[in-house]
């Protein structure tokens, strides 16, 4: 695994990358999602065929989760973010980041903007800017 998003709550992972199976359909093919939540660490592959609509996912995927933990839902605090990470090597990664400003980027050609989840999501849904 190269990135982790990390939550005590299964369901929140599950929307934070929900609208983009939906909006875009398909990964870049060097990239897979994987949602674990068990003390196995047995995965559940993620794919579009999950997304169908951008309100919530089948009914298939939650009998899935139910399958490998049936209190799933029992988890964690909706309200708190969740926490996004590569692994190596290990940093903590925003989940957004202010867009630097028209100022900064004209006074440094060399400006960045720094990496966020969603800038990762875009690489791995293969979204260009």
């Amino acid at each position: 695994m190269k990135y982790e998003l990390t939550h005590d709550s299964p369901g929140v992972l599950v929307g934070f990358v929900m609208f983009r199976f939906f909006r875009h359909q398909d990964l870049n093919a060097e990239w897979e999602v994987h949602l674990v939540f068990n003390k196995e660490d047995t995965a559940i592959k993620l794919d579009s065929k999950y997304f169908p609509n951008e309100d919530r996912p089948i009914k298939e995927l939650y009998t899935l989760m139910g399958t490998l933990d049936g209190s799933f839902m029992e988890y964690g605090n909706p309200n708190d973010d969740p926490v996004f990470f590569s692994r190596e090597p290990f940093r903590i990664i925003p989940l957004s980041a202010p867009h630097g400003s028209f100022k900064e980027m004209v006074e440094n050609p060399d400006y960045v903007e720094p990496t966020t989840f969603s800038n990762i999501m875009d690489e791995i849904f293969g979204i260009d800017e």
